[in-house]
């Protein structure tokens, strides 16, 4: 083995490089920044799974309820994507929308924003205990967000 990579060392690549390397056209990087996608998404673990009655998705033992939104009632029996990032934490996208984004540990990130949603609707039957909780969405009281 190491006599052969003697050989591509000493031997094959210089006469290689000889033969086919040529100057570059223009000074400067041929890298461009990312501009697609978020690389997150991309290199995630994706998963699907179909939405329960109460509007929650299992996975990997947790149980993640859908939160509130302002574009359907509730997401009951619908296929959507489960996305497990590097770091641990996971989300639930429909199509290309991110519906919620969960730590490592099932918690529901961004509820500042959920809690905005509920105010501006004047939903006072739920209280701040069920917002914590996540258990303030089901699929009853999903439908009054439509």
């Amino acid at each position: 083995m190491e006599e052969a990579n003697n050989y591509l060392v000493n031997s094959y690549m210089p006469a290689f490089n000889a033969e086919f390397m040529q100057p570059a056209s223009q000074e400067g990087s041929a890298f461009i920044p990312w501009v697609g996608a978020s690389l997150n998404d991309v290199l995630s673990k994706q998963y699907e799974r179909v939405v329960s009655s109460d509007n929650c998705v299992s996975f990997n033992g947790k149980t993640l309820q859908i939160p509130p939104d302002k574009y359907r009632c509730n997401f009951v029996k619908l296929k959507v994507r489960v996305h497990h990032y590097i770091d641990g934490s996971m989300a639930i996208f429909h199509g290309p929308r991110k519906l919620a984004h969960y730590d490592n540990e099932g918690k529901l990130k961004g509820k500042t924003e959920i809690m905005k949603q509920i105010k501006k609707h004047n939903l006072k039957h739920f209280s701040q205990k069920e917002y914590e909780d996540n258990s303030f969405t089901t699929k009853q009281d999903i439908s009054i967000y439509s």
